[in-house]
């Protein structure tokens, strides 16, 4: 996140994310179907039945950053599951689990149409 109070490397860190370089927050990797968040209570948000997990995936930005700020997110879920918002038309791409090194190096070398990529889980 770029919240002062959540990533110690501020204002210069940029967004900071689970996996993401060392130099935007102290966030070890989350490439994975299930996972253990630190300080779930406070950063969890139910979803309720009419947002799907890509509209789900993970985020709105709010005035040119991102906080996932318990007092925002439940307004932001609210827009997603009224339709007044949905952040799933800009997912451009679904890669499964098992080629995220793949799919990183796709994504960081800015190939057109990577623009917000989800990891599926492989059955």
């Amino acid at each position: 996140s770029q919240c002062d109070n959540a990533n110690p490397n501020v204002p210069d860190a940029g967004t900071s994310f689970f996996g993401g370089p060392e130099s935007t927050g102290p966030v070890n990797g989350l490439q994975a179907s299930f996972a253990r968040i630190p300080f779930a209570a406070a950063n969890l948000i139910p979803l309720p039945d009419a947002v799907t997990d890509e509209q789900a995936i993970v985020h709105l930005a709010v005035k040119m950053g991102n906080c996932p700020h318990r007092a925002i997110i439940p307004q932001l879920v609210d827009l997603v599951a009224s339709g007044a918002a949905d952040p799933a038309q800009l997912l451009t791409q679904v890669e499964p689990i098992d080629d995220v090194v793949s799919a990183y190096r796709t994504f960081d070398t800015r190939e057109p149409g990577w623009v917000k990529v989800a990891l599926a889980p492989v059955a």
